[in-house]
């Protein structure tokens, strides 16, 4: 009986001509429903996961093609503050998710960790971070790498503590939206003296290494008052 269903299914697969990797993804319950020439999934049946699933992969670029500026430019700038990180003898990481605001994890020592959350921009441009997934600690940090427009001049490098943000001061900034739709956040706007205003946390290696320090120093206090008797 396990070899008869088995083998429809490898013929359901045959008919549609379309790959089992694309298709085991879809929302679809029955594996009839997932035949072409069949009505798709009713949508309102779908999660709000599934249809970001599906939103996502439409804004996927095609096998081989090149990808839309900023999903390009995002890629790039965590790459750079990986490999920058990784140049002064850290071990960096990157998550399977990415939804908790942590593009990459640096060993700081003893088992303990940074995180970095890697925003890339250009000048005059402004990024965020939601307060729901940036707590305002030691061992939470922005990578922040500012690109030129044209992409002609090496991109600039910052390190920016989350603590920065206690209070802040211009160019960064905290929103609380209250009354309004937008989800409070904590941000910076790239201005046109942001070389000057953002120098006190380029990422020299001195830099990077105080901040990660810092970071290493606060978690082992944390740590050891959690340590059970």
């Amino acid at each position: 009986m396990w070899i008869t269903f088995a083998g429809i299914a490898v013929v359901a697969l045959v008919v549609t001509g379309a790959p089992w990797s694309r298709r085991r993804h879809r929302p679809c319950d029955a594996l009839a429903n997932c035949i072409e020439d069949l009505p798709r999934c009713d949508p309102d049946r779908l999660g709000v996961e599934d249809m970001e699933a599906e939103s996502n992969f439409a804004e996927q670029p095609a096998l081989g093609g090149r990808a839309p500026g900023h999903l390009g430019l995002g890629a790039a700038g965590e790459l750079l503050f990986a490999s920058r990180i990784a140049l002064y003898g850290y071990q960096v990481y990157r998550p399977l998710a990415d939804d908790r605001g942590v593009d990459l994890v640096v060993d700081v020592g003893e088992g303990r960790h940074a995180m970095v959350q890697v925003k890339s921009v250009h000048p005059g441009g402004y990024i965020f971070m939601r307060k729901s997934t940036f707590a305002l600690k030691p061992w939470v940090v922005v990578g922040l790498v500012v690109f030129d427009k044209n992409h002609e001049v090496w991109p600039r490098l910052f390190l920016i503590p989350a603590t920065s943000w206690s209070m802040p001061v211009s160019p960064l900034v905290d929103h609380d939206y209250e009354g309004k739709r937008s989800a409070p956040e904590y941000g910076l706007s790239i201005r046109k003296n942001w070389e000057q205003e953002l120098d006190q946390w380029s990422a020299t290696q001195a830099h990077i290494e105080a901040v990660l320090a810092a970071a290493r120093k606060t978690v082992s206090r944390i740590d050891i008052g959690k340590i059970p008797i």
